[in-house]
């Protein structure tokens, strides 16, 4: 189980983990003007 991550070239982006196949946990970002925002979904 690693800690995978994607983001695009607007600044959003996401660090998830998937265990078998499936996504147990995500946290959501934007950065922008030099702050990140994090946005934890459930």
């Amino acid at each position: 189980m690693d800690i995978q991550f994607k983001s695009n070239s607007n600044g959003i982006g996401s660090f998830f983990i998937e265990k078998e196949g499936r996504q147990i946990a995500e946290l959501d970002f934007e950065v922008k003007n030099n702050l990140l925002n994090a946005y934890h979904t459930g």
